[in-house]
Formats: structure tokens, sequence, C-alpha cells
């Protein structure tokens, strides 16, 4: 039996195998890959620890919180490749913890492995209160948020302190006031929303929380920036398994993504209607798909940066 050189055949490699019987010689190809590298995942001590309240049959949607588990996971010992592709289960129960089930493949072979999860103890949720986001001040209980871009302000059971100056309290879901200074609320009234002082003890819109209209637009900012992390997370995936681009490739296009979900989060945050929010989500996945709908798996074709640029 001899064998010949590796050669490329119909877009494979193989090897010529000539066999000699009773004087007489066949010529077989035979075609060769690398062997698959075999390898065992493990999990480091200790739970990954992750932006929310971990809850059996829900996914994980921040990036953030998908690297924190990704950490966790080892094969051979050592941290995963980046040619390996990572793909991570609904939250699920076992052994009386809950846990992220992890698949990596490698060289087309797939195994799994659980990773323990737990809620970040600095960190919040939308179940729970938000404090502020650019300043100072601002406490809030019971999904209440207690400013934006200013200072002070208080509020329980779902009420908005101030968004833009300095002062405002509200209880049992009222308002304080939005661009002026003071003004108190209880029982669902609003104080004011241009000027000083105004106080106000009955004739509250409805109860409990703010008036029905901020009630519902603030219900669908939340869902649609939630809709809007998970079609970013998606398209960053579908970039993640793109084969014709490198790495650094790789990291250019999913940051147009973040960025596209940056500039439509605000543009969430400054509508006034529900119309107005639903319009900024579908551009938002609009324009972060917009690269991804191009991608062509077939190596002769542009690479998904190329189209995109």
């Amino acid at each position: 039996m001899e064998y010949g050189a590796i050669a490329d055949k119909d877009g494979k490699k193989v090897v010529p195998v000539k066999v000699t019987r009773d004087g007489v010689a066949k010529t077989i190809e035979v075609e060769v890959t690398k062997k698959a590298e075999d390898f065992t995942l493990a999990v480091k001590d200790g739970a990954a620890k992750i932006s929310v309240v971990p809850k059996a049959g829900e996914s994980l949607t921040e990036q953030a919180d998908k690297d924190a588990v990704k950490e966790k996971v080892t094969a051979n010992g050592e941290a995963l490749k980046d040619t390996d592709t990572v793909e991570y289960g609904k939250i699920t129960d076992k052994d009386g913890k809950k846990v992220v089930p992890v698949t990596v493949t490698r060289d087309g072979v797939d195994k799994t492995v659980y990773v323990p999860v737990v809620k970040k103890e600095d960190s919040t949720d939308s179940s729970g209160s938000q404090g502020n986001q650019n300043d100072q001040g601002g406490q809030g209980g019971s999904g209440s948020q207690g400013n934006q871009n200013g200072q002070g302000g208080q509020g329980n059971s779902g009420s908005q302190g101030n968004q833009n100056d300095q002062g405002g309290q509200g209880s049992s879901g009222s308002q304080g006031n939005q661009n002026g200074q003071g003004g108190q609320g209880s029982s669902g009234s609003q104080g004011n929303q241009n000027g000083q002082g105004g106080n106000s003890n009955t004739g509250a819109p409805t109860s409990p929380g703010v008036s029905a209209d901020q009630s519902d637009l603030d219900k669908a900012k939340r869902k649609a920036k939630s809709d809007l992390t998970a079609a970013a997370n998606k398209e960053k995936e579908e970039i993640d398994v793109d084969k014709n681009l490198t790495e650094d490739q790789k990291k250019a296009e999913k940051d147009k993504v973040d960025k596209v979900k940056e500039e439509q989060e605000k543009n969430i945050d400054k509508a006034t209607t529900p119309k107005d929010v639903a319009k900024a989500t579908e551009d938002g996945k609009k324009q972060s798909m917009q690269c991804t709908k191009q991608m062509q798996r077939n190596p002769l074709q542009q690479s998904h940066q190329e189209k995109c640029q």
C-alpha cells in the first residue's frame, strides 16, 4: 500500500492511496480532515453574577450578563477560544440553584455545562426602583423613578420625583414637578409643571400611581428598551458566527449595532406618546438589522463589513 501527497479535489483535501494485489494496482482517493480536538467543559467556583434576578424560563438578554456566564466556563482548564461558538439556554432549576445551560461548539463537537447564576448585589432591574440617571439624589421604591437630570426628588409606590430640576416629592403615585422647584402632591395628585410651590391633596387623576397616560407611556418605554436589547443581541450573535469576518471586523460591526441601540434608546426616552416609542423601537431594529440582512456566508461574496460601509 502506498500513500501519495495530499492534494485538493472538489474543494476537499484528499490522499491518493495505491493498493496492489496479485500484481494488479488500483488507486483510491481518501478525504482527510483535522481530527476534532477533544475537550472537557468545567465551571469555575462561584456563581456568575448578573444584573437581574434569575427566573426559570427566562433568557439572558444583556451582553454583559452573557459575558459573565461565559467567563465561568473553561475547556480543558483554560478560557474558551474566540473560535468557539457559545449558546446560552434559558435559565432553569438544578440542584436547588438557578443555572444557565451553556453549549460550546468546537470543531463540530457540541458539549453543554450548567453555570449557576445570582443577581449582583449592587445592580437593579426593571422590577425594582431606579434612582437617577445623570445627577444626584433621587430615591424610589416599588418601581418608582427618582429623577433623570436634576437633584433631590423622592417617590414611593410608582411616583416620579422630577426630571430637570430640584426638589419635588410625591407619595402614593404623585408627580412632583418637571421643570420647576418645590411642588408636592399626595394621593396621586400632581404638584406643578413649570412653576414653584403648589400643593394639592385632592383631585388625583388615577390611583394608584401616576396618570393612566403616563403609566402606559412608562410601560411602553420599558418594553421597548427590552425589545431593542434583545434585537441587538440577536444581531451580534449573527455577526459572531459569520466565518467571513475577522475578529476585528466582528468587533467593529458589533460596535455599530451598540451605537444604533444607544441612539434609539435616547429617542425612546424623549418620546412623549406610545406611538413615538414604537417608532423609535422599530427604527432601532431596522438599523441594527441593516447589515446582518446583507451577510453572505459564501466566501466568494463581499464580506459583511464591506457591505455595511
